[in-house]
């Protein structure tokens, strides 16, 4: 595999700074790094400015979608960033997806499963890992033009810290009705 120079570096400090005590955790990040930015999509969190100032003056739309992803990648996730990517003309979608140690629970995949996942969609420009419970801080750093959650969110919006850190909400619409925690109870 060839990594870019910047990556390599990112990922040789982190280990320089875990001494030789390396985390489970902190493994599971390095490998999520390596794979997403293998496609040059995985974004950390300090290179979310970048983004905002492009979006500043007028150079691109940061169009946000965030979730748990808990199970990878649905039907109606494809749906949503099929329909994140139609927004606007200029739109950069970034998909930022709750981190393990966000969840209080284990998903059925890793970081870096979900990432990777998610990496490789078309619709997807770039990928983002956050350890807070919501994605508030992170809209705080990036000001996204557009938040766009699921079609289940529409009366929801008063549960979203995010959404006042964030130009248009959008909703997408459902092709189909596919809710992975329904599918979860049933197995």
């Amino acid at each position: 595999m060839e990594f870019e120079k910047s990556s390599i570096t990112q990922i040789s400090f982190s280990l320089g700074a875990a001494d030789d005590s390396l985390s489970r955790a902190w493994f599971k990040r390095i490998s999520t790094t390596m794979l997403a930015r293998h496609n040059n999509k995985f974004l950390l969190l300090d290179d979310v400015s970048v983004l905002r100032r492009a979006q500043s003056v007028g150079c691109i739309d940061v169009v946000l979608v965030s979730g748990r992803f808990y199970a990878g990648i649905q039907p109606n996730h494809l749906t949503l960033f099929r329909q994140a990517h139609e927004i606007s003309d200029v739109g950069i979608v970034v998909c930022a997806i709750n981190s393990t140690e966000s969840l209080g629970d284990d998903p059925l995949y890793e970081d870096v499963d979900r990432v990777q996942h998610a990496s490789y969609m078309e619709y997807v420009d770039f990928v983002v890992l956050f350890d807070e419970p919501t994605p508030a801080d992170l809209c705080k750093r990036l000001n996204p033009m557009y938040l766009v959650k699921g079609p289940d969110w529409r009366d929801r919006v008063h549960e979203m810290p995010e959404a006042p850190h964030c130009s248009h909400i959008v909703f997408a619409q459902e092709d189909k009705d596919y809710h992975t925690s329904d599918k979860i109870g049933k197995i």
